[in-house]
């Protein structure tokens, strides 16, 4: 029975037959992991940073490569051996290194028609007074993202647009055998799957199937590079798509935790939704406030703004203060659930 490095393995490498020959590219993400900072250049493999070239200041501190994987090299084994790490999202295409990073670096320093712009897990709004168009850094490479900007592309130009210079896009799933697969058909439509590798432990060399792929075929798209938008409607659509997978982690981990939430799920989730909301107004920007704020919410039978805590909140200027804050207040909940033999269970 294959496993599921083996699997993915062939799935990367098999490939058919075309004239030029498609490659195998990774982008992987050194904030994920800094070693491969070191382990890139030793690896042999042609690769180069992503970054736009206005983006220098990253390059240097946080490098984001594209790499030319090869099938028997120890810095694949690396990526497909630790997907878990979120490290890398990979590409199918035609096309050379050089020109491919010329290509994908306008994404990583688009245009941003106003509203919210998130980079590694953080919000990042505007400057006041300035809503219009601004460029801003997107890491539309990571694999927490990619999928959810696939999605965003409503109009046949901005999907071909992204699909260019790839003839598909791959995320590995980081906590099953799931792998996001999304490519252009031949329709112009974006057509995207998640598969279950599981279900292909049995099959002697399995093969992604380019039957529908519509296969790149810009001749020049290094001249055909130019600077990438992204418009208030796909901003809008990627930040309910990051709330709504922020809330679903929320649940998650909050059982994991052991929380017993008052009420059901299904209405608590929906006030968890302006929880969110109120969290912003209260300058709770990470992801870690955010989420304590939140959880103590549902924990107690008052409504939070009803509480003297929720003035206190107001009155600190500091986040991590207001978390060490929430984080005392929910454990003096989740003890007098304890002592009085396991309060109200959420359902």
């Amino acid at each position: 029975m294959l496993e599921y490095s083996t699997i993915f393995k062939s799935l990367l490498f098999s490939l058919p037959s075309t004239t030029p020959a498609l490659k195998t590219y990774a982008i992987v993400d050194s904030l994920r992991d800094e070693s491969v900072k070191e382990m890139i250049p030793l690896s042999g493999l042609d690769h180069l940073d992503l970054w736009h070239e206005d983006l220098w200041a990253f390059e240097l501190e946080v490098p984001v490569y594209l790499v030319e994987l090869k099938q028997d090299n120890e810095f694949t084994e690396y990526l497909l051996q630790n997907r878990d790490k979120d490290l890398a999202v990979y590409l199918i295409s035609p096309y050379r290194l050089e020109v491919l990073q010329r290509y994908y670096s306008f994404f990583t320093y688009p245009n941003m028609d106003g509203g919210v712009v998130e980079f590694y897990g953080r919000k990042r709004r505007p400057p006041e007074g300035k809503e219009g168009s601004s460029k801003a850094y997107f890491g539309f490479y990571c694999a927490d993202m990619l999928s959810d900007y696939i999605d965003t592309l409503y109009a046949e130009e901005k999907i071909d647009e992204f699909f260019a210079g790839a003839a598909m896009w791959l995320v590995p799933d980081s906590e099953g055998d799931g792998l996001y697969i999304a490519f252009r058909d031949k329709a112009g439509v974006v057509d995207d799957v998640v598969l279950d590798l599981s279900q292909l432990t049995k099959a002697p060399n399995p093969m992604l199937d380019f039957d529908r792929v519509s296969f790149p075929t810009i001749p020049n798209l290094e001249e055909y590079a130019h600077e990438v938008s992204i418009d208030l409607k796909q901003i809008q659509h990627l930040e309910k798509r990051h709330i709504r997978k922020f809330i679903d982690n929320v649940f998650f981990w909050a059982k994991r935790a052991g929380f017993r939430f008052r009420g059901k799920e299904e209405s608590n989730r929906q006030i968890a939704y302006d929880l969110f909301e109120q969290a912003n107004t209260l300058g709770l920007e990470s992801e870690e406030a955010v989420y304590r704020y939140i959880v103590y919410a549902l924990l107690i039978s008052t409504p939070i703004e009803d509480t003297p805590l929720y003035d206190k909140l107001k009155e600190i200027p500091d986040e991590k203060a207001k978390v060490r804050l929430l984080t005392q207040e929910t454990w003096k909940i989740v003890q007098s659930q304890r002592r009085a033999g396991g309060g109200t269970k959420t359902t």
